[in-house]
């Protein structure tokens, strides 16, 4: 689950008592991506690669990505336990679902993002216990990781 830290960072975001971070560095970015050139994404297990310069967009599905577990706008922090590197392909897809999932709710309570972010820390830790505790969200995560992945390859085909 989410760490103490993070929950009190959020919950005092979400109370409007704290601002949402800066950017993280281009520096501290470029090491934790370097570090992941070669490495299996978390979440899918695919082999990422480090495009060190090299600006892309979905096109790339194993480029390595930087993701804020607990997202800047609920919250999150810059902290390293707050971090992760994940295959360009799972980030866009469950930052997607999680942005569909704000969308359909006008002002969510502090116990519906807490619900997120304790499911956000499963995906990209604990895969099946985020599907066994939050079926819902890992479902639409599934969903969109699906779709996005399709869309690719229907663009491979073409070129």
């Amino acid at each position: 689950m989410t760490p103490r830290d993070e929950l009190d960072r959020a919950r005092a975001f979400f109370d409007g008592r704290i601002s949402s971070e800066p950017k993280l560095t281009p520096t501290r970015k470029a090491e934790l991506l370097a570090n992941a050139d070669g490495r299996r994404c978390p979440t899918c297990s695919c082999k990422m690669r480090y495009l060190k310069g090299k600006m892309f967009g979905h096109e790339v599905s194993d480029a390595a990505t930087v993701e804020h577990i607990a997202p800047n706008k609920m919250g999150g922090s810059n902290e390293r336990r707050n971090l992760a590197v994940r295959c360009n392909l799972c980030n866009r897809a469950s930052g997607h679902s999680i942005n569909e999932w704000m969308q359909r709710r006008v002002n969510p309570t502090w116990e519906e993002i807490c619900r997120v972010l304790n499911y956000l820390w499963l995906e990209v830790r604990d895969t099946s216990k985020a599907n066994e505790l939050y079926p819902e969200f890992f479902a639409a995560f599934q969903r969109k990781r699906n779709l996005l992945k399709t869309k690719l390859a229907k663009r491979e085909v073409r070129v």
